[in-house]
């Protein structure tokens, strides 16, 4: 048989023997146990029992004689227990000398009978002495107990689990997103001292505040493994795994079933996991009821389908990228995982600034909706331009007719169109594009650069530069610029007047802006009067219907209405 294949076979041997053993009382229990002949069996029925173990009970003594809690523990007070897990047991004590200070203290009280147990606590005392990063509970002290109880002294980290953290905040999707990045952080620098967590879960990410910001802490290394010699498969000659399942359901990676090699893309998976119920509320897999059952989908079952939390706002392409870099993180072979918590970290932040990710196929299309997300203002102008220009290309060709039917043939015509277009693809659009050395541009950096060309590229085309002048006119005021926005608008206006009648729809739109300009920088006598003036010429030019007219309609009663003159201004608004 092959080894997969005895594998299996004893997998299945485990299970049945863990769902007739569970039902039986403590004693008859442990005796069942000691009859299975198999070790391999017997330890993973053993680990099954610990996680069937109910997390709120009390079942594990510090004194097995006294069945109760020390008042003290070396120079440490005990105030209160805090919790326990499967094996250990944490309290909550006060040192008072040298320093004034609440510690937890972490106690294996069979790590005295246990070989097993007593060498993973080793290993996590070995785990956390390498380890400082704020984002992870700091190791203060270590030693044992008068009756020879291993203990570890942990930095007190006051707070709540960080799935409990979001919820109660109502954190955003970004936020959230962010406490991740910092658990991220965390764990790669255990990575890099060699330490791989194993256990990450929400229980053992506790968030508390410091100086206004949200700050998770990484907890509980109990069953940590260490990826030198020490730690790759024994502890002073004790197996530690034997393959058994070892973690926390909710968070277990495939190959923490034990049916595979457990690296630090065990712990990528786990953050993975812990992320997708961040943002969708649930577990990406169920594993409540029976272990064994729970075990079999971990292996087998892909997560459920991604859905935001309700009431989480998430925008679709935003949604679409994190739920691809959660498929990559929690893929069920760790060769198709993040090879590396920062490179899972970078695809999140890549998600969060909209640009393309690394889980993401490289398409074109991919990329370009990506640039249009992250540059969804400049993007917005260069529309804005777009359209301003397509109403008033009609126009430039009814003036150019008024103006001089004779000088201007066809093909002059046609070489202005092709000016407009050069300006829009080379000096506006160019500078956005990510080939053209802007993606980082602002909106007013990309007007800027397009606006200093105006005159060179529409030299001799007074008409066709009035349109430009004032479609970009038209962007400042949006963007709240409003020198530059004047500007461009007077020179409309300017080249308006000498080629083109009063009449002239083009020049009616570019008077309408004006207007709009005068109210958006609150000079509203001006912009009344001004408005006054333009609306009934532009509803005898422009006709009914025309989106520049109503604008200028709406500008008035804006105007009027902050004037104060309400009774006014409402039927116009």
């Amino acid at each position: 048989m092959s080894d997969a294949g005895r594998m299996q076979r004893r997998h299945e041997e485990a299970s049945r023997l863990f769902l007739e053993i569970r039902a039986l009382p403590g004693p008859d229990r442990d005796a069942a146990i000691r009859r299975i002949d198999d070790s391999a069996v017997r330890a993973e029925v053993v680990g099954l029992l610990e996680h069937d173990v109910a997390d709120g009970g009390d079942g594990v003594d510090l004194d097995a004689s006294t069945g109760h809690v020390p008042a003290s523990i070396g120079p440490y007070r005990v105030l209160r227990k805090l919790g326990r897990g499967g094996s250990g047991v944490v309290l909550l004590a006060e040192q008072d000398e040298p320093v004034r200070r609440q510690v937890a203290i972490k106690i294996v009280p069979h790590a005295m009978v246990d070989p097993v147990l007593a060498a993973r606590f080793d290993l996590e005392r070995t785990a956390l002495e390498r380890l400082e990063h704020p984002n992870v509970a700091r190791l203060l002290d270590a030693g044992r107990t008068a009756e020879g109880l291993p203990y570890l002294v942990m930095e007190f980290v006051e707070g709540r689990p960080i799935d409990e953290f979001a919820r109660i905040r109502g954190l955003s999707v970004a936020d959230r997103v962010d406490l991740m990045l910092q658990v991220a952080a965390a764990v790669r620098h255990a990575h890099q001292r060699g330490v791989v967590h194993r256990d990450l879960t929400p229980a053992n990410i506790l968030v508390g505040e410091f100086d206004g910001r949200a700050v998770p802490r990484v907890l509980d290394f109990g069953i940590a493994k260490l990826l030198d010699a020490v730690g790759a498969g024994t502890g002073g000659g004790v197996a530690m795994t034997g393959g058994l399942p070892l973690g926390t359901l909710a968070s277990m990676a495939p190959e923490q079933t034990g049916q595979g090699v457990i690296d630090t893309r065990t712990d990528v998976y786990a953050m993975g996991s812990i992320l997708y119920e961040l943002l969708a509320g649930v577990g990406p897999i169920p594993v409540a009821g029976d272990p064994v059952a729970a075990m079999h989908r971990i292996r087998h079952e892909d997560p459920a389908p991604f859905r935001p939390a309700p009431g989480l706002g998430m925008p679709r392409g935003l949604r679409q990228d994190l739920e691809c870099v959660l498929r990559r993180a929690m893929a069920k072979s760790p060769d198709r995982r993040y090879e590396t918590a920062a490179a899972f970290a970078e695809d999140l932040r890549r998600a969060l600034a909209r640009r393309p990710i690394m889980a993401h196929p490289p398409g074109p299309s991919y990329r370009i909706a990506r640039f249009v997300e992250r540059h969804r203002v400049g993007i917005g102008v260069t529309m804005l331009l777009l359209v301003a220009l397509g109403v008033s290309l009609a126009g430039v060709e009814r003036a150019r007719r008024a103006v001089d039917r004779q000088r201007l043939d066809a093909l002059a015509y046609a070489q202005a169109q092709f000016e407009i277009h050069r300006f829009l693809g080379e000096d506006l659009l160019g500078g956005a594009s990510p080939l053209g050395g802007g993606p980082d541009l602002t909106a007013l950096e990309l007007l800027d650069r397009a606006a200093a060309r105006v005159d060179d590229r529409f030299r001799g085309r007074p008409l066709a530069a009035a349109a430009i002048h004032r479609a970009l006119g038209t962007a400042y005021v949006g963007l709240g610029a409003f020198e530059p926005a004047g500007f461009h608008l007077e020179q409309a206006r300017a080249l308006h007047a000498v080629h083109a009648s009063e009449a002239d729809p083009d020049a009616v739109r570019t008077e309408l802006a004006f207007g709009t300009l005068l109210a958006s920088r609150q000079d509203l006598d001006a912009a009344e009067t001004h408005l006054r003036r333009v609306i009934p010429l532009a509803r005898l030019t422009l006709g009914p219907g025309d989106p520049a007219l109503y604008g200028g309609i709406n500008d008035l009663g804006t105007v009027l209405e902050t004037l104060g003159r309400g009774s006014e201004a409402l039927p116009l608004l």
